[in-house]
């Protein structure tokens, strides 16, 4: 959806990515409704800033459920663990303490 930083920031100030978010818990049994929202977060989830609001809004733990409804769906799976790898592969955030993983349910301390 967004490759542009400028335009994948104004999308994440102007609540986009909250409504997505809301759109796959609300819709969390339709795949097509789940591969279209983690496709959105895997776009934004490309742009630093935006990795920690999607982990601090719950994102981590909808794109793991989205993996463990929808095994089977090509499109979800790789959307999904496409949006957790640019999540998790960030090394200037994992650097600066600033690391969206720290928002994972299981590695909370």
């Amino acid at each position: 959806m967004t490759v542009n930083d400028e335009i994948e920031a104004i999308v994440c100030k102007q609540d986009g990515v909250a409504l997505v978010l809301s759109a796959m818990r609300a819709h969390a049994d339709l795949p097509s409704v789940v591969h279209g929202g983690c496709g959105v977060l895997r776009n934004l989830s490309s742009n630093a800033d935006n990795e920690v609001f999607i982990a601090q809004e719950g994102g981590i733990s909808l794109l793991l459920g989205a993996v463990r409804t929808f095994p089977q769906h090509a499109g979800v799976v790789e959307e999904a663990m496409g949006a957790l790898r640019n999540i998790a592969w960030n090394t200037d955030m994992w650097a600066s303490g600033r690391s969206a993983m720290r928002h994972v349910p299981w590695s909370r301390k």
